[in-house]
């Protein structure tokens, strides 16, 4: 009976997980090619993930990704700043050599006021943010 409890319990968390980040991909039609100064890269998997910079070698943008997630200190330590699975599955889609950092940006998504009668002003008031982030699928030109 405990261990089934522990796994309703574990089952409710995933899904909780799978509310935290919304990832969307659009392919990008375009036949220019970019050459970028280097920067800092680092492993997703198998593919690159440029958060300063871009490669130095030739590329095209075959798409876009955009990841929009729940912005909280919880949420971070359980899950990390971004889902790397759904990126991973978007480049893999495209056939893509890796991912550019283009934008992030953090908005207030929303204010909670709970009643709490211990204090002053009679509520507990907590902020939520939401954090969208967008980043450029490559292929590299051979």
């Amino acid at each position: 009976m405990k261990s089934t409890f522990l796994i309703v319990i574990f089952s409710c968390f995933l899904a909780s997980c799978s509310l935290y980040t919304n990832t969307t991909f659009k392919n990008w039609t375009s036949n220019q090619s970019f050459k970028g100064n280097g920067g800092s890269v680092t492993q997703i998997g198998n593919f690159e993930y440029w958060e300063h910079g871009a490669p130095e070698k030739e590329f095209k943008i075959i798409g876009i990704i955009e990841q929009n997630s729940r912005d909280s200190t919880g949420a971070r330590i359980l899950l990390g700043d971004y889902n790397k699975n759904e990126i991973i599955k978007h480049i893999e889609g495209s056939n893509g050599d890796g991912v550019i950092e283009l934008d992030e940006d953090r908005y207030l998504s929303g204010i909670n006021a709970t009643p709490n009668y211990s204090n002053n002003t009679g509520f507990d008031i907590n902020s939520n943010f939401r954090t969208v982030k967008q980043l450029a699928v490559f292929k590299y030109l051979k």
